[in-house]
C-alpha cells in the first residue's frame, strides 16, 4: 500500500473485456481506459493510451487531467515515440504519415 499523497498522477488501464474494478482510490482516478478490447488479441499490441489535448499554449500542448481516465485519455492510439520514429503502421500495414499531440489531433507545424 502506498499513501495517496505520494502519488502524483494515477491511470487505471485494463483490456476492455477484462475490466473489473479500479485498483486506486477514487480520489486519484475515478475511471479507467484501455488499448485493447480482448486479451491476447494481436491487434492490440503496439498501441497505447494518450492523454487528450485541451489546447495549445505557446506552442505546447495543455493536456486534460480531471482524475478520470475514462474522460482524460484517447484509447487504442499509436504510441508517441513510435509515431515520432516514423515506424508506426496500422493493422493494414500502412505507415504513419503524421504526428499528433494526443493520438488524434495532428501536429501541423512539425
Amino acid at each position: 500500500m502506498v499513501p495517496n499523497r505520494w502519488i502524483v498522477d494515477a491511470v487505471n488501464c485494463s483490456v476492455a473485456a477484462e475490466y473489473e474494478w479500479n485498483v486506486t482510490s477514487p480520489a486519484l482516478d475515478r475511471g479507467w481506459t484501455h488499448c485493447g478490447t480482448m486479451d491476447h488479441d494481436k491487434s492490440r499490441y503496439f498501441h497505447s493510451v494518450r492523454r487528450k489535448m485541451l489546447y495549445l499554449r505557446d506552442g505546447k500542448a495543455v493536456l486534460k487531467d480531471t482524475n478520470n481516465s475514462s474522460e482524460d485519455f484517447n484509447p487504442y492510439c499509436t504510441p508517441s515515440e513510435i509515431e515520432r520514429q516514423g515506424t508506426a503502421i496500422d493493422i493494414a500495414g500502412t505507415p504513419c504519415t503524421q504526428l499528433t499531440w494526443d493520438g488524434i489531433t495532428p501536429r501541423n507545424n512539425e
